[in-house]
């Protein structure tokens, strides 16, 4: 290790591309001899033994946070454990991870949004770390790293007096405050020398900044504001929600919904030393250019700066960011990163909750005054044409992979596993206690779940059909928020809503249509008696439906030129073929076509089939029950479809399709075995969860092991066999990897070894047990989403929560249940293989030695 290090400060300090190679393979062999001793995956499978989830850590512009979830009844473990993690790190496995964050930095080359995202940093903040440096750094900062900067860095940071410990459960903090004393006392305090003060000037000109970046053509406005703490806060949020805003009631939205320009909204660059916000507006197609849509755009600030502001409009979106911080803190997670942002400001918990009185005391003058201050003419303007920059393609270096046997175990992990135990959860999920069921008529149900928490009821009414049965209803989901009524438009019912603290919306899938309506309790009477028209007598217009099909055509251009969309489209084909979701649904021209009256019709189709309503609130049951037959459209005799997921499309043997694309610098692999297994029983899904724990179980899962940690070949890649979503259908595995063009065969080889010769290492079942224990034990779903997990387990055979049933297996569970679950539903199954990326770089002979190959062009798995 001292070695390594020593050779990285060499290879920082050489030019020379021969002498660089010579020091990387010496840093190489180095590191492979290290393998010997190391347990790269040990602090993951501890994590796990416990019932830990979801490992994992983010660098922000201005934080770094260590995260995961665990069961509050095993917090004595995790306090052992994660003060010990922080005390003496031993940077290992260099090499291997620096070649992962490689990976990293080709997906963000791949993603048009994060590189312009970086570009904009880089404008509105051109002599500061904000906008100069970005997270994942520079491939010239990859080349030349430095173990001993890095642990200089940690010497210098990672002390206790510049760390917070978050924590947000189930658990006595009075009772727990001693062992977190006890344990994480030990780490050390340091003096840090003082931070240099980022001193962010305001733009002095307009800088105009042309550019191709994009799929459509976008200009970005950018204005400088104030960092996190400065007073103007909480006044510039209510502006800049004025602007735009998630119930479709901000200025810019209406000019989009009023067809002025095709596209448009919103975003923040809000950190603790400097400030500024973004806004893109797409023009339209045709005789629209940049500068028209910039002027719409101060025409409204204008308007703003002028006074003209509306009290209701004053008022609807303090009240839109008020529901906004109350889903946050009834988020467990969300709340955890809420007090990260306090403690990382320097303000006290009290402080941040004190926000919305901030909010709340904005004035009209203060808006008045924030418009002409902050959004002047001295902005930052990116106008993007249509097209992408010439991408960075990095070579596959000619390292060994850095592999270990893994079979010993640390002295603290044998330690930690002799005094740990096993603990029952404290409780779980009861069908007829925790979510009360009440028939709303013969056919449809009503579930009632208390809110424990806060002053917002949520409502869900999920018609039990979907895009699968009513051809559009993906449409028909798009088009409801731009529905009117007889007597209000469109933007005047969404004030209406909005006013009242209501957001609604709808979505659609294969087999479901819900409509979700959600807000402020005391509104919840009239909210609904303001639905009620919508659900019953919904209108559209031309100038609505342009809207939906402008933004509908904007977004499939957005999201279909990245390459990892791509590459899920083809593992759609592979899953479905005509059958699939992008082939079936209409092409561009047949979209413009389509009459706002078609799908009103078949909205009307949908709620007339049978649906299940899901309330969350504290309003009396009775009263929900009334209020919800008044004003609901449930039919008496609705309509029934079987529910059944879309058969999975089956291969004699085994098949490639290979889609090329010259341009993507990561190829996306995907791979699919369909599986006859349909059965949904506690002793069969243990075994199912025990194969998906050894097989993908974060990091020390085997295929991240073998993909990532030893190999380097992907940031990301997983595998998992995924059981019927309903009872008796099909089940399926599939897996996936994204990894550079060039390290396609290897990662393939590494893969397909993975599921068509599983490793065997049988001395990883008692900590697969064990985690699997503790993680189902403990589990219980979020308050809002009990009745619904209760009616899926319902709709898959369970007249009862099976989880108890499958604890019981894992107790006594056997490396057989994962041998034999394997041979039987995987070994030896055909296999399908989707490759998106740059085929060139593939061995095609190999691929053919392996199955047939179907070569596919886009246009093939996507109607355009």
């Amino acid at each position: 290790l001292d070695s390594i290090n020593i050779y990285y400060d060499q290879l920082a300090k050489t030019k020379d591309e021969e002498e660089r190679k010579r020091i990387q393979q010496l840093i190489n062999n180095q590191s492979v001899e290290a393998s010997k001793f190391a347990l790269p995956t040990e602090f993951d499978k501890l994590i796990k033994s416990i019932g830990g989830t979801n490992l994992n850590a983010f660098t922000s512009k201005d934080i770094t946070v260590y995260h995961n979830s665990f069961p509050s009844c095993q917090i004595d473990k995790w306090l052992e454990l994660y003060s010990h993690r922080f005390q003496n790190p031993v940077f290992r496995s260099f090499q291997s991870e620096l070649e992962v964050v490689y990976e990293e930095k080709n997906r963000a080359m791949d993603d048009f949004e994060t590189r312009i995202v970086d570009l904009t940093h880089l404008k509105v903040f051109p002599t500061n770390p904000y906008g100069t440096q970005t997270t994942l750094g520079t491939t010239e900062h990859l080349k030349n790293p430095s173990l001993t900067k890095m642990y200089q860095f940690f010497n210098t940071y990672y002390v206790a007096n510049n760390m917070a410990l978050v924590l947000s459960g189930n658990f006595n903090s009075e009772l727990i405050i001693p062992g977190i004393l006890e344990k994480f006392s030990k780490l050390r305090k340091a003096e840090i020398s003082s931070k240099t003060k980022i001193d962010d000037q305001p733009f002095t000109k307009k800088i105009d900044v042309s550019i191709r970046y994009t799929p459509v053509r976008v200009s970005i406005l950018g204005f400088k504001t104030v960092p996190q703490n400065h007073p103007d806060r909480a006044g510039l949020e209510v502006l800049t929600n004025m602007l735009s805003n998630d119930s479709e009631t901000g200025r810019i939205n209406k000019l989009q919904s009023s067809g002025k320009l095709m596209y448009s909204g919103g975003f923040e660059m809000d950190y603790h030393e400097a400030g500024a916000v973004g806004f893109f507006l797409v023009p339209k197609i045709i005789g629209q250019s940049f500068r028209k849509v910039e002027k719409l755009f101060f025409e409204e600030i204008d308007k703003i700066s002028n006074g003209e502001i509306l009290d209701k409009e004053l008022d609807l979106n303090k009240t839109g960011i008020y529901l906004q911080r109350q889903w946050q803190l009834e988020n467990q997670k969300q709340r955890s990163l809420s007090i990260v942002e306090a403690f990382a400001r320097g303000i006290s918990w009290e402080e941040y909750l004190a926000y919305s009185k901030q909010i709340e005391k904005v004035s009209k003058a203060d808006i008045m005054r924030l418009a002409k201050q902050y959004f002047g003419p001295n902005h930052l303007a990116i106008r993007s044409r249509t097209g992408f920059p010439k991408k960075e393609k990095l070579k596959k270096p000619g390292f060994k992979p850095v592999v270990t046997a893994q079979k010993e175990e640390s002295v603290f992990a044998k330690n930690f596993r002799q005094s740990f135990e096993i603990k029952p959860g404290d409780k779980f999920l009861d069908f007829e206690k925790d979510a009360r069921m009440y028939p709303l008529n013969a056919f449809n149900k009503l579930y009632i779940t208390p809110n424990p928490v806060n002053d917002i009821f949520s409502l869900k009414i999920t018609y039990k059909v979907g895009s699968d049965s009513l051809p559009n209803l993906d449409l028909v989901a798009r088009m409801f928020n731009k529905f009117s009524v007889p007597d209000k438009t469109n933007q005047e019912l969404k004030e209406k809503f909005a006013l009242l603290g209501i957001e609604y919306f709808a979505y659609s899938g294969g087999q479901r249509f819900t409509i979700e309506l959600s807000g402020l309790e005391k509104n919840f009477e009239k909210s609904l008696e303001l639905i009620k028209p919508l659900l019953a007598s919904p209108q559209t217009d031309v100038r609505a439906m342009k809207s939906m099909v402008d933004a509908e055509l904007t977004e499939r251009k957005r999201y279909e030129k990245n390459p990892a969309y791509r590459g899920f489209m083809l593992s759609k084909y592979m899953a479905n073929g005509a059958e699939s979701e992008y082939l079936k649904r209409p092409s561009a021209k047949e979209l413009k076509q389509i009459k706002g009256e078609e799908l009103v019709s078949v909205f009307k189709k949908a709620v007339q089939y049978n649906a299940s309503v899901h309330y969350t609130g504290n309003e009396n049951q009775e009263k929900v029950k009334q209020l919800l037959t008044q004003n609901l459209p449930i039919s008496d005799s609705p309509k029934e479809v079987k529910l059944t997921d879309k058969k999975l499309s089956k291969t004699e043997g085994n098949v490639v399709y290979l889609i090329h694309d010259k341009n993507a610098v990561q190829a996306q692999i995907r791979f699919l075995i369909p599986s006859e297994q349909d059965k949904n029983d506690p002793e069969i899904n243990a075994g199912i969860s025990a194969f998906n724990e050894y097989m993908s179980g974060s990091f020390s899962g085997l295929i991240m092991q073998e993909v990532r940690e030893f190999r380097s070949l992907a940031y990301t890649a997983w595998g998992n066999f995924y059981k019927p979503k309903l009872s008796g259908n099909p089940a399926f595995f599939e897996a996936y990897v994204g990894c550079q063009s060039d390290k396609t065969n290897e990662a393939l080889d590494v893969m397909l070894g993975l599921i068509q010769n599983m490793p065997e290492k049988p001395e990883r079942m008692p900590n697969i047990a064990a985690a699997l224990q503790n993680r189902t034990a403990a589990y219980y779903p979020d308050f809002r989403n009990i009745s619904t997990t209760i009616e899926n387990f319902r709709e898959k055979g369970f007249s009862k929560y099976p989880l108890p049933e499958e604890v019981k297996y894992y107790s006594g569970l056997k490396y057989e249940a994962i041998s034999d679950f394997y041979e039987k539903w995987i070994k030896n199954h055909p296999i399908q293989i989707g490759i998106y990326g740059d085929v060139s770089k593939i061995d095609k002979t190999k691929l053919a030695a392996f199955g047939k190959i179907v070569e596919l062009k886009l246009e093939d798995v996507l109607v355009k």
